[in-house]
């Protein structure tokens, strides 16, 4: 911002004085302002670069949402200055990798809030489909684990999504497994 007052209290001057014609002043007058436009553009990079090096981190520690949520920003960031042309195809295909991995851990995040606010049928549908959406996407090559409906009813805290789920073993005719759960 400092650099852009200079500018333009530059170009008053230049305007002030006629000194549009002055090859010397206009020289300067240029240089300082490629120099300004480099150095947004180095910024523009550098805050990229910052968004992606989290979201290969995030990615490591297999937290896909947060990881797609970190490219997101780093195109973002390449967005503010479009004039810089800042490549964003590795946060682009970052984004595309991890597509699957993100989609089933927001899957699974719904069921944990249908189960938190009571709606158990729709949690347990949410949670068969998270778990067609692993096996179908091969979502395990992400190094993500996906437990059984079984097990995840088991780990909740709540009696009566637990009896839901022992309902719906049930209607599945699985019935060794809702008596287990009891």
């Amino acid at each position: 911002s400092d650099a852009r007052a200079v500018v333009s209290s530059a170009e008053h001057l230049r305007s002030r004085y006629a000194l549009e014609r002055d090859s010397e002043v206009q020289a300067k007058y240029v240089e300082l302002r490629d120099r300004i436009f480099t150095q947004e553009c180095l910024n523009v990079q550098a805050d990229y670069d910052r968004h992606y090096q989290i979201a290969q981190a995030l990615v490591r520690e297999k937290k896909f949402i947060a990881a797609d949520q970190a490219y997101q920003a780093a195109i973002n960031a390449a967005g503010t200055k479009a004039t810089c042309m800042i490549a964003t195809f590795t946060a682009e295909d970052g984004r595309a990798t991890i597509g699957d991995a993100v989609a089933y851990q927001r899957m699974l995040e719904e069921a944990n809030r249908m189960v938190a606010t009571g709606r158990y049928t729709d949690a347990i549908q949410r949670y068969n489909e998270a778990e067609q959406h692993y096996l179908g996407k091969s979502i395990a090559r992400f190094g993500l684990d996906h437990i059984s409906l079984y097990n995840f009813a088991r780990e909740q805290s709540k009696l009566a999504f637990t009896a839901s789920v022992v309902d719906h073993f049930t209607t599945i005719h699985q019935e060794k497994a809702a008596l287990q759960l009891l």
